[in-house]
This record gives structure tokens, C-alpha cells and sequence, in this order.
């Protein structure tokens, strides 16, 4: 309360201007005893100033509503952040306040060639359910499969087990494959495409059961119908209750679908997809997306160093719409791999060049584009990439590896959580305040019900601006 010829005022705008910025950075310096009238006049032509900060730095309380949770977009460094759960009975919660952001700029580091790789081939990386990261190579020149064990972190160097040619039936010139699980029997199946010319041409399908820390056994369907020639880039999904796969034939430019009917442990059937010819031309890879109902594959082309974007209503069209990427994005030299992944309402596409040895990434707000890139150049060591995981999470760390063919060589692409807050993370369902103590843009990443069908994930980012220089004086003085 102020008092001003014995009649209280108050003094909102020194409440808000208290409350908002001056009890967050922990200042405040007293100006001289005035007037009554006087400090009155000065605080009511400190009005726009106080207007000022409360645009600039917003509210601490959240104010953009998302589907997850609610945050502010913008707060004044040192300012206390709350964040509130819209999915407060959620069975798990994990709040990350300072998570890699994947428009910053990743480190890489080669991490060696000690895992008795033979030109390896795809790679992939999951999580089981003992907390472990489980990454699995093919190994193309030696026909072998190799599985790398990182333990809790995908930050540890990993330990290799040979499974070697698998009695034999591991593929020969193994190209791709790709990880999923059966919610139905919580069995881990690897799918792998294997073959350059029509008579060596394989589907194979690994069984790791319950546990990707077991032997697994293998089937090997061979030439399916004698329609595979060269497979690459395979990839497996259950839409209702029917599986179905895809992959690219680089020898005669063709999309396959083979489909599992409800069972994943069936032999498959082989559906032709229509020829794309001329906007598919050596396809090496496919990157698969669901955007509003409809399916979309980015197919990579080693032939001309294009991608393809194909357009399907649903998994059974068989004419599906297709057209080759245009836009702002590096040269594509050789284009050998591509993952695609969602994050922060963008979606990012990774390809790995391998005649130029370089990694680049393409941005895009939509499946539609616009398409704008940058060129990461030769991070971590990169030497004739031949596999690419998917984009992975641990926790605010992101994660991508690439085996290299030219050296045996594994290559991990990291974005990196940030250092900037007095909290890292929070497991309840209402996070503590925190803090992030310099300017910049943050990633908050909040997922609920980690490791169960029902995950859900959203993020946000949140710029702090640093703390504006504050000054009042008196107009008048007596």
C-alpha cells in the first residue's frame, strides 16, 4: 500500500515489477526518499517500462496450451519456469528441461573399429526391457551378424557379440534390415534384405524372442515368388491387425509390399507396388512417415542422387503418387541412407552421403516442404557409409550411429543436453521450478508411460532473454 494525503493507493506496478523480474534476479536498489506525489508520478510514468518487461519476459505461469503440457515461450534468464501436466495421472513421468535440440549442431566421434566388423551394413539400436541399448550390424563382405551391447547408456562404449554366419543361413551381400517388436508375444524380430543379383536375392527374418540379449535363430525365405533383385532399405509396420512390410528393389527400380496377414512369424507374399520409373533410380534406402492418416515414403536414389517422395491413401495402394524432392537442401552424392524422425512439431530427415563421406540433414514443417538443409561434412570419421540407425532419445540426449564400410568403423552423431538449468530433469507429475541461468533457446521434453504402447511425447522450446538493464528516475525533482 502506498499512502498519498492520508488515502491509500496501491501500488500495482510495484507488485508486478517486484514479483515479476526484480524477486527473480535476486536485485533491487532503492532510489531516494521523494515526495509522496512525487514517487507516485514516477512509478505511473514506469508504466511502459513494466508493460515492457511483462511482453518481453511473459508469464512465469504457462501460457501456450499443448496437447502434454503447458509452458511459457518466453521467460527473462534466472527467472523461475513452471511447467504444468495436462496427463497429471499419467503412470510415468519424465521431464526434461535442457534436452538436445535437433536444430543445434551435433558432435560426432568415431567410437572404432574393435567390434570385429566385416564391411558392415545396416544398423539397428532399441532399448529392452532391462534398461540396456541393444545396437545389431550386418556384416555385409563377411556375411555375419554382429550385435553391440552399450549397458545403460548409449554414452558407453559398447561390447560385441559374433553370431557369426547363423549356421550358415545369414544372407549373403546383406544389405539392410529393420527391428520391431510383437506387442502380441513380446518377441523381437529383425527383417533383413540381402542379395545384388536376382539368384542371391533374400528376405530373412531373425527371432530374438522375449529378450535381445538372447541367441536368436533365423529363417531365410529366399527369392520371395522371384521378385526381389537387389533388395534394400526394408521396413515393417502393423496397421489394425495385419503386419505388412516394404523395401526397394535397386536393381529394376520397383517397390515391393510383403505381407504377414496377423501373424509376423508367417512366410510372406509379395505384392508389386507400381513402378515409379523414372523418379526412382537405384534406390538404397526408404524412410517411412505417417502425416494425417496417409503413408509417405523417402526413398533415397544412389542411381541420380535424388529423393523420392512416395504418397500412399494407405499400405495396400498399389499406385501410389510420387515425386522427386526440390529445395534448399546440400548435394546428395551417392545417397546411401535416410532416417526421418518427429520432434518439436518439425520433422527431420538424415542422409548419409556415401560418395562424399558426409552426413547432412534435410528440415521440413511439413511432409510437403518446404525442404531446407545444412551439411554436417564429415562428422565423427565418417568413411563410405553403408547404415544409418534411427534417431534415438536417451533420456535429453539424441542419438544417431552409422557404420562405416571403408574401415569397420562406427560413427555416433550426438546432440548433446544442455548445462543451462539448476534442474536437469524431474520424474513427478508437477515439476519443481527451475531456472535456465543464461539467453538462448531450450528444449523442455515431457513424455508419459516410457516403455509402454501408450507413450506419449511432446516438446517445446522456450527462449530466455537476458535480464534488461532497469532504471528509474524522477522526472521532477524538489
Amino acid at each position: 500500500m502506498f499512502f498519498h494525503n492520508g488515502k491509500k493507493r496501491k501500488l500495482i506496478l510495484i507488485e508486478i515489477n517486484i514479483q515479476f523480474c526484480y524477486k527473480t534476479f535476486g536485485q533491487f536498489s532503492y532510489i531516494s526518499p521523494l515526495e509522496s506525489e512525487t514517487l507516485f508520478s514516477i512509478m505511473r510514468k514506469s508504466l511502459l517500462l513494466v508493460v515492457f518487461l511483462v511482453s518481453v519476459c511473459g508469464s512465469v505461469l504457462a501460457q501456450g496450451v499443448q496437447d502434454l503440457f503447458e509452458a511459457p515461450d518466453t521467460v527473462c534468464a534466472n527467472q523461475p519456469v513452471k511447467l504444468m501436466s495436462n496427463v497429471p495421472g499419467a503412470k510415468s513421468h519424465y521431464w526434461g528441461f535442457c534436452s538436445g535440440y535437433l536444430y543445434n549442431y551435433p558432435k560426432g566421434e568415431n567410437i572404432g573399429s574393435t567390434f570385429d566388423l566385416d564391411g558392415p551394413g545396416g544398423i539397428e539400436i532399441a532399448k529392452d526391457d532391462d534398461n540396456n541399448y541393444y545396437g545389431f550390424i550386418i556384416n555385409t563382405t563377411g556375411k555375419t551378424f554382429t550385435r553391440l551391447n552399450f549397458g545403460k547408456s548409449l554414452d558407453n562404449i559398447p561390447t560385441s557379440t559374433d553370431f557369426g554366419t547363423m549356421d550358415g543361413i545369414f544372407p549373403d551381400e546383406a544389405t539392410s534390415m529393420y527391428l520391431v517388436r510383437d506387442e502380441a508375444d513380446d518377441h523381437w524380430y529383425i527383417f533383413v534384405t540381402g542379395g545384388t543379383t536376382p539368384t542371391t536375392s533374400t528376405l530373412s527374418r531373425i527371432d530374438f524372442g522375449k529378450s535381445l540379449s538372447n541367441t536368436p535363430n533365423i529363417v531365410n525365405f529366399g527369392n520371395l515368388e522371384n521378385k526381389l533383385f537387389a533388395p534394400r532399405g526394408v521396413f515393417v509396420t502393423k496397421n489394425d491387425d495385419k503386419w505388412y512390410g516394404f523395401l526397394v528393389n535397386s536393381g529394376d527400380n520397383k517397390i515391393l509390399r510383403f505381407n504377414l496377414d496377423s501373424n509376423i512369424s508367417l512366410t510372406p507374399t509379395i505384392t508389386e507396388v507400381t513402378e515409379l520409373v523414372p523418379t526412382l533410380a537405384g534406390p538404397t534406402d526408404i524412410g517411412p512417415l505417417v502425416d494425417n492418416g496417409k503413408w509417405y515414403f523417402f526413398i533415397t536414389n544412389g542411381g541420380n542422387g535424388t529423393i523420392t517422395l512416395v504418397e500412399m491413401d494407405s499400405l495396400v495402394n498399389t499406385a501410389p503418387a510420387s515425386n522427386v524432392l526440390t529445395g534448399n537442401f546440400p548435394t546428395l552424392s551417392f545417397p546411401s541412407n535416410i532416417t526421418l524422425v518427429r520432434d518439436c512439431g518439425q520433422i527431420h530427415a538424415y542422409v548419409t552421403n556415401g560418395a562424399s563421406h558426409d552426413l547432412i540433414k534435410i528440415n521440413m514443417p511439413a511432409v510437403d516442404g518446404p525442404y531446407t538443409g545444412i551439411d554436417y561434412s564429415n562428422i565423427g570419421q565418417i568413411l563410405g557409409p553403408n547404415g544409418m540407425s534411427k534417431v534415438i532419445r536417451d533420456r535429453d540426449d539424441v542419438f544417431i550411429y552409422i557404420t562405416n564400410q571403408a574401415d569397420n568403423s562406427v560413427t555416433k552423431v550426438k546432440f548433446e543436453a544442455c548445462t543451462r538449468t539448476n534442474i536437469k530433469y524431474s520424474l513427478t507429475n508437477t515439476p519443481p521450478e527451475y531456472r535456465y541461468d543464461t539467453a538462448g533457446l531450450y528444449n523442455v521434453y515431457y513424455a508419459i508411460n516410457e516403455g509402454m504402447p501408450d507413450m506419449q511425447v511432446q516438446c517445446k522450446q522456450i527462449r530466455v532473454l537476458p535480464i534488461p538493464a532497469i532504471f528509474l528516475f524522477p522526472e521532477d525533482t524538489t
